[in-house]
């Protein structure tokens, strides 16, 4: 078997391009996760803790793309999601990151506080922004004082207390750009839009989003991260590591149908063990519709 090239540190035969273009072939409706996946169970292709090759599957086949050997299905962002049929109709409130996608749907939006924070300890440790720490403690203060707030049944600051933090909070975004100023342009004018550090494009969110940002002071309902719904969605990606993928697709949704309805009765204050039993005495558990 002849190696034609090597990428990620593999060896590419004919034979393993002519695998990769058979299952584009046979799978037109795979994307490109699920694809990298099955590359890795075909090719047995896994680091040193057994964990499929993921990401380096991946990179391999965008290198693979870019040399012209093959041809990968589109990006399925906006796609995928309108296809789940979830944010498509829903009219609540999404809490999340700054992905652009999420922000083409209708419902309202408030961001992660937990990712922010992620952004800010990076800057403060790696780049001395002195302006990211005091942001840091701002957002725990915040978030201290919903929690008592809360825990003494109120749903939300009062209106004096959210236009102190607003403005602590607009000054340290005003701190932030003094110690980031605008770097003069580098050689010859180029067209479109200047290439900014990561703390201006972080002080830009900030600039421009803080209503999102502060919505859990403004409503309680609002959480202060998504970290909830990260963890509901561990466990799939902890199956992923240590099995690799499921053997057919049936099994996927059953273990899907099971997370689900386990993480939906917790969510109610109901224990995951009596939620199953209910399953299997014919009255398993739903929650109230909120139509509100």
């Amino acid at each position: 078997m002849t190696s034609v090239m090597v990428m990620q540190g593999r060896q590419l035969s004919g034979a393993d391009i002519g695998l990769i273009r058979g299952l584009l072939d046979e799978h037109p409706d795979w994307g490109r996760s699920r694809l990298s996946v099955e590359i890795c169970e075909r090719w047995a292709w896994r680091n040193a803790q057994g964990r499929p090759k993921d990401m380096a599957a991946r990179t391999l086949l965008l290198k693979l793309e870019r040399a012209g050997h093959i041809r990968l299905p589109p990006r399925r962002g906006r796609e995928a999601m309108d296809a789940a049929g979830i944010l498509p109709e829903y009219r609540g409130c999404a809490v999340h990151d700054f992905w652009d996608s999420y922000m083409k749907y209708g419902c309202d939006h408030a961001f992660c506080n937990g990712h922010l924070l992620r952004e800010l300890i990076f800057l403060w440790e790696e780049q001395d922004q002195k302006w990211a720490k005091k942001m840091i403690d701002h957002l725990l203060a915040i978030k201290e004082t919903v929690d008592s707030a809360r825990d003494a049944g109120q749903t939300a600051l009062p209106n004096a207390d959210q236009d102190r933090f607003l403005k602590r909070y607009e000054r340290i975004v005003e701190a932030g750009y003094a110690q980031n100023p605008v770097a003069p342009p580098v050689g010859s004018k180029r067209r479109g839009r200047r290439k900014q550090t990561k703390a201006r494009n972080l002080l830009d969110r900030f600039r421009d989003h803080s209503d999102g940002i502060l919505a859990f002071m403004r409503n309680f309902s609002i959480p202060f991260d998504n970290n909830l719904s990260e963890r509901d969605l561990r466990m799939m990606k902890l199956r992923q590591k240590i099995s690799g993928t499921f053997r057919n697709f049936d099994a996927l949704v059953d273990f899907c149908r099971i997370r689900g309805y386990v993480s939906t009765a917790r969510k109610n204050g109901l224990n995951a063990l009596d939620a199953l039993r209910r399953v299997f005495l014919g009255n398993p558990f739903v929650p109230a519709l909120n139509t509100s």
